[in-house]
């Protein structure tokens, strides 16, 4: 249904406002910005539990590959809160996420806890906090969708001459 755009008495209702996911996931994220400015946070460094990382991978069931830059790959599942109605998934391959690395002792390892938007990822790239710069455009680790993928058919067989040659399937 669209948004009411000529006002009314009931304007105000349901579909016209922001949800609560994503102005928690909004403020959460401008949260951890705000960290990443004031070097509350550093993000390359081996030691901090909270990380950036692009989705590479779904897994199913809320589990996602996620790209730390380099040959760095984790596996996190979001949380409950980031899950829609029926257990939709708002997260896809390509998206810029904040993952909680956590405890190692936990049968998880990681958690995605929130997923920038266009104006944070701007915001991300004007910090200058050494993130890899293949997190902002579309080149990410091995195994995604942007690689080209199939079979490739090799067709250098020799003509006869004189006659049009026709496709040996077997030989193929």
């Amino acid at each position: 249904m669209p948004k009411n755009t000529t006002g009314g008495n009931k304007a105000k209702k349901g579909s016209n406002k922001e949800g609560g996911k994503s102005k928690k996931n909004k403020k959460m994220v401008d949260d951890v910005l705000d960290d990443i400015a004031t070097n509350e946070i550093v993000l390359m460094s081996d030691t901090t539990e909270i990380v950036v990382g692009k989705v590479d991978k779904k897994l199913g069931n809320g589990a996602f590959s996620i790209w730390l830059g380099g040959d760095r790959f984790i596996r996190a599942e979001i949380i409950g809160r980031m899950s829609g109605k029926g257990g939709k998934v708002w997260i896809d391959i390509g998206n810029l996420v904040v993952v909680d690395r956590g405890d190692k002792d936990s049968a998880v390892h990681a958690h995605i806890i929130g997923v920038f938007n266009s104006k944070q990822i701007a915001r991300l790239k004007s910090l200058e906090t050494g993130v890899d710069e293949r997190f902002f455009n579309g080149a990410i680790g091995a195994g995604s969708d942007d690689e080209e993928g199939g079979i490739e058919f090799d067709r250098t067989e020799e003509k006869p001459e004189g006659e049009e040659a026709e496709i040996n399937v077997d030989a193929i």
